[in-house]
């Protein structure tokens, strides 16, 4: 069988759509091929369940070539994984071409999927939504829901060995950065914290966005001491730096999910939006969230003693 998988959206999303592509290959011998924007992509590299990777590059000159490429090629299978209506989606449907096409179709909107997925999903993980875009192939959802896999580049493998030295996996790291100022805590707090749990801190890993540089060695300079940091615009390089740690604390982010790939214990901070929490919590085997308020879009409301409590728990749990 081939099959087309769409899936433009953020770095989470696609890393939590990895065992859709999984049961796609192992369950259905499905040539994958993945369609993906430039900003996601590089992510998937070399993960064995993905046969093909079409970037769709808006820029006018690549984007024909794309749509060409789209037009020419036959599957047998075209999924768009998403619960909600997407223009974008429903276009590159039309130019796909697929003896079944499963999609979400508005109600509004003439049908263009040939198998509809349903929106009713607000008990259900992101991992779980893309596995139902399965149903019409014959999946059931199981009762457990299976952590997302990446493969680890070796570059990057080699980064990291010359990073850590000696530090091994015997580290936290911190992550401060977040896609949104209102998801990110504020740095004092963040002092604060380092200050507080020194001791049981240890040896940590400081991580930051390329963006974020500013904010990094502001905390620096108000810690008073040198500590660790890392920053790269290379995803790859931070998917193996998570999968040596030995905690991953910081808010919620795609890396949470490469957390999860490596089955590392989280300690994650999360909005009061209960929708969205559902969605997109933790999937490591040991992890704790720390939840905002109740209708508290970003993190403001949540305090140092909050993430103290709650880092002094998940310490008991890895001991």
């Amino acid at each position: 069988m081939k099959a087309m998988v769409v899936q433009l959206g953020r770095i989470g999303d696609l890393i939590l759509l990895t065992p859709m592509l999984e049961e796609l290959k192992n369950k259905y011998s499905a040539h994958v091929t993945l369609l993906v924007g430039p900003s996601n992509y590089s992510i998937i590299k070399g993960h064995p369940a993905i046969d093909r990777i079409i970037v769709l590059n808006k820029a006018p000159h690549k984007l024909l070539f794309t749509l060409i490429k789209l037009l020419i090629k036959r599957f047998d299978v075209w999924i768009d994984p998403r619960d909600h209506h997407s223009t974008e989606g429903r276009l590159l449907a039309r130019i796909g071409r697929a003896k079944m096409k499963i999609g979400f179709n508005s109600e509004a909107k003439k049908a263009v999927f040939t198998h509809g997925i349903s929106n009713v999903n607000h008990n259900l993980h992101q991992v779980q939504i893309g596995l139902n875009a399965l149903r019409p192939l014959g999946y059931e959802l199981g009762n457990e829901i299976p952590r997302p896999t990446l493969p680890l580049n070796p570059n990057s493998e080699k980064n990291i060995d010359e990073f850590l030295g000696t530090q091994a996996n015997h580290f936290t790291l911190l992550n401060i950065s977040a896609s949104k100022d209102d998801k990110m805590w504020h740095e004092d707090l963040w002092v604060r914290f380092i200050k507080a749990q020194s001791n049981l801190l240890g040896e940590f890993v400081l991580c930051h966005a390329p963006n974020h540089k500013g904010i990094a060695n502001s905390i620096i300079s108000k810690l008073g001491r040198e500590i660790k940091v890392f920053s790269s615009p290379e995803i790859s390089d931070i998917v193996s730096l998570i999968s040596r740690a030995r905690l991953l604390i910081g808010p919620d982010t795609s890396l949470v999910h490469i957390a999860a790939a490596f089955n590392i214990p989280v300690l994650a901070l999360y909005s009061g939006l209960d929708d969205f929490y559902v969605k997109f919590r933790p999937l490591s085997e040991i992890e704790v969230s720390v939840r905002a308020d109740k209708g508290d879009t970003g993190l403001k409301s949540i305090t140092l003693d909050n993430l103290t409590e709650d880092y002094n728990y998940i310490l008991k749990q890895l001991s």
